[in-house]
């Protein structure tokens, strides 16, 4: 990346977060608190200049709590690509002050293609953070829809997929100590595309 390039990205970055941090976009239920929370303008330089080429536009940025870290400890980053198609971020900061790339999702398949940047969400599950996306697909929504969580706390990354009337899991979901994301993700993919489907693991 050149460095008139950078400078404006630097400088794009920048008024995105500021904006980002005027809507207070932490998880739903956190509570405000420590007066030296939050982002400054050097946080958001460092963290503008940490973000590698991407593959595609910032649509949406969300703020997250991380234990022992000073809010945030962690930025999602919503994108849409060149080509059709949604592709999901994670920074985090689990040392240090610096952000660094936690997780990529890649481009996601067509079951998010309907989708908007209000999708991009972070919340508790249990009392761990996990940032959500979903969406449905073309002409075939809510029949066709997804769910995507990813646990910054321990990189584990989840999904429930709806296809006509049938709801499964990604593997793993099954296991005693995953219980409380299936259960959870059971909540949000029914509130998505209401109540009579099957749900199998």
């Amino acid at each position: 990346m050149s460095v008139m390039r950078m400078h404006i990205f630097t400088w794009a970055v920048t008024g995105m977060l500021v904006f980002v941090l005027a809507a207070v976009s932490q998880p739903a239920g956190s509570p405000f608190g420590g007066e030296h929370e939050g982002l400054s303008g050097e946080d958001v330089c460092r963290f503008a200049n940490s973000v590698p080429d991407l593959p595609g536009r910032i649509v949406a940025l969300r703020l997250f709590r991380m234990h022992g870290v000073p809010f945030p400890g962690g930025i999602a980053v919503l994108l849409v690509g060149e080509e059709p198609g949604w592709n999901v971020l994670v920074f985090t900061r689990r040392s240090g002050q610096d952000f660094r790339l936690d997780w990529e999702s890649g481009k996601l398949d067509d079951s998010f293609s309907v989708s908007s940047y209000d999708s991009l969400k972070t919340s508790y599950v249990g009392d761990e953070t996990v940032v959500q996306f979903e969406g449905c697909a073309a002409h075939s929504c809510p029949d066709v829809s997804s769910i995507l969580i990813y646990v910054p706390s321990n990189g584990t990354t989840f999904s429930v997929h709806h296809v006509w009337g049938r709801t499964t899991y990604s593997p793993g979901l099954e296991a005693p100590e995953n219980r409380v994301y299936k259960d959870w993700l059971d909540t949000q993919i029914r509130e998505f595309v209401g109540n009579g489907s099957e749900f199998y693991l």
